[in-house]
């Protein structure tokens, strides 16, 4: 089974989709234009019948069934070019696109918040990101991100004019605080890229724990991620 890298983002954007709010709520008429992408699987032979909605919620990350079984009822999912009900059962050699939605990047509005710079130069900017503010625009968070703060900074503040790109060259999940990097130019924002994902930034993270450790320190290895049954 393969899907198509130019849909890799598909659903990151919803990771913050944990709850059960109809399409409607998450699509205000006011809203952003939406773009919309199309992930592509290709089946090989199927030795287990499985249901479509059933198959899309365990093979889309961070998707709900109820979400998946809305992008059907929306028809927004073909199989072989045909659209189908959510008791499908997939046949060997199907090949199942899914259309999906997102806010669009060019929308992203600049907008005041109280920004704790760290650093700052004509190449980068590092601002400390507090727990419970999302990095960047999603399906429920429209506006007031970090993005959305950092584009006010830049313009406002350090008075730049023109067209802002974000600049974002990482990102940190919205309950989470830490440092953000963003670049302040293309060519700074090509090299940061390289940078993290050749790994050369060391990262130091801290965390709460439940308990006190039996060893006062260690290695754990294990895998990390967020539960599929339990968010």
């Amino acid at each position: 089974m393969n899907h198509e890298d130019d849909a890799q983002w598909l659903l990151e954007e919803a990771q913050e989709l944990e709850d059960d709010d109809e399409v409607n709520e998450l699509l205000p008429a006011d809203g952003p234009i939406m773009q919309m992408a199309v992930l592509r699987f290709a089946l090989e032979q199927v030795h287990l019948r499985q249901r479509i909605d059933v198959f899309l919620t365990h093979r889309i990350r961070h998707a709900t069934r109820n979400r998946v079984q809305k992008a059907i009822a929306e028809e927004r999912v073909r199989v072989n070019g045909k659209l189908v009900k959510n008791s499908y059962v997939l046949q060997s050699y199907d090949v199942i696109e899914i259309t999906i939605m997102r806010p669009a990047v060019t929308d992203i509005q600049p907008q005041y918040m109280p920004l704790g710079v760290c650093y700052e130069d004509d190449h980068m900017l590092v601002v400390n990101k507090p727990p419970g503010i999302a990095v960047h625009p999603t399906y429920r968070h429209w506006d007031h991100t970090m993005v959305n703060g950092v584009l006010y900074y830049r313009r406002h503040v350090r008075g730049e004019s023109g067209e802002l790109k974000p600049g974002l060259v990482h990102r940190l999940d919205k309950h989470t605080s830490g440092l953000l990097v963003f670049a302040l130019s293309p060519e700074a924002h090509r090299h940061l890229a390289k940078q993290f994902q050749r790994r050369q930034n060391e990262k130091v993270y801290t965390a709460l724990v439940w308990g006190v450790p039996t060893q006062p320190h260690g290695i754990l290895e294990t895998n990390l991620g967020k539960s599929t049954r339990d968010r």
